[in-house]
């Protein structure tokens, strides 16, 4: 919740009475949320799906993944690996079309901006239900694993990538 900095203290004290009940009306009850023990630290979903748009729909579906082996999701690991498969052929397919119409060293981030729509289809299609499973489970503060590390590793690659192309293959 946004308030001005006067108003700070008070806008505190009022969230502090709405989590004590003080705002129930006559017959409610607080309901007490309780989730599961989480495993370990995960990707959060729907922050990779962001970074996607910069790092390739293939960004998206290898945290899909990752978080899937953390969870322990063994039936849906199959589909996980088709949908990793088909996120990066999408990826390097859009990334050597872009790159024959308009090469360059950043082709493969202006590649990822042009395939949006591929990241927003998978997300729809198979992204979004981990998030909401996790969600579920383990509430919305869930314990977060940093992606700096994956999406500087990511960005590096397609840096290499970009560069490679622009060096080696003729438009």
């Amino acid at each position: 919740v946004l308030v001005p900095a006067s108003q700070v203290e008070a806008a505190r004290k009022v969230m502090a009475d709405f989590d004590a009940g003080a705002f129930l009306l006559p017959g409610e009850e607080i309901a007490q949320t309780v989730h599961a023990e989480q495993p370990s630290a995960l990707f959060s979903p729907d922050r990779a799906v962001m970074l996607s748009f910069l790092l390739t729909p293939a960004f998206g579906a290898a945290v899909h993944l990752a978080n899937g082996t953390i969870l322990g999701q063994g039936a849906r690991r199959a589909s996980q690996w088709v949908w990793l498969l088909l996120m990066a052929g999408f990826s390097l397919g859009g990334i050597l079309f872009l790159h024959r119409l308009s090469p360059g060293p950043l082709v493969t981030f202006r590649a990822s901006f042009m395939m949006m729509f591929v990241t927003v289809v998978w997300y729809f299609l198979a992204g979004r239900e981990q998030s909401k499973r996790i969600l579920e489970s383990y509430g919305v503060r869930f314990r977060k694993r940093s992606l700096v590390v994956p999406s500087l590793f990511s960005a590096a690659g397609l840096l290499v990538l970009g560069w490679v192309l622009d060096e080696f293959v003729p438009t």
